[in-house]
């Protein structure tokens, strides 16, 4: 995705093959809070996360999943979160490079102790990074819209709203149907604490 001359922000691979025209504008010249277009801003979250996994599909190949995690982080990021059936067997390894503690423990171990929905752990722990490159412009999206929106404490309801609003149509997007999903795939929503966005009980529990 680019801005073209201050532009909408377009999604060239999308819009060559006919499914995304591109993504609207961001306003940055809001003269006060009750001027945000929450519409607007959810549509381009929708699109974003509709482009990552367009993206992941591509270099899918066989290797099914079995959870997806849409998590409303911090600095206003929605960022989707994929473990695949071979990802299993990495979570040991990554365990061990990320964490300061359990270095004793066998693969075996690591698994239970974390389980299978720690998704710092996962192959795709976050397709935004994942994918910066082809997604760089999306980091401005992001960046704007918390310089925008931090200080006022009325956005948090909003903002919350605007993403559940943006994974829903994810999910009933092409894209999101495009993935091969393992016989008891799971999705859950997280907050930024990687608990469950409704119950804050522990995902995957």
């Amino acid at each position: 995705m680019q801005r073209s001359n201050g532009g909408p922000m377009i999604c060239h691979r999308c819009r060559e093959a006919k499914e995304i025209a591109g993504i609207p504008l961001l306003q940055t010249d809001w003269e006060s809070f009750e001027d945000i277009n929450w519409d607007r801003i959810a549509i381009n979250y929708e699109l974003l996360g509709r482009e990552q996994l367009r993206l992941f599909a591509e270099q899918q190949g066989e290797d099914t999943i079995y959870g997806l995690v849409f998590q409303l982080s911090q600095n206003y990021l929605l960022e989707i979160h994929i473990n695949t059936l071979s990802g299993i067997a990495g979570i040991p390894g990554k365990m061990r490079q990320i964490a300061n503690w359990g270095q004793e423990l066998s693969d075996d171990g690591w698994r239970e102790k974390v389980g299978l929905w720690y998704t710092p752990a996962w192959k795709f722990d976050c397709l935004g990074m994942t994918f910066q490159g082809e997604l760089s412009a999306v980091d401005d999206f992001h960046y704007r819209l918390f310089e925008e929106l931090h200080d006022d404490s009325g956005g948090g309801a909003q903002l919350d709203e605007a993403r559940l609003k943006a994974i829903a149509a994810i999910q009933s997007s092409p894209e999101y149907a495009s993935i091969r999903k393992a016989v008891n795939f799971r999705f859950y929503i997280a907050d930024d604490d990687g608990l469950d966005y409704h119950t804050k009980e522990h995902i995957g529990s």
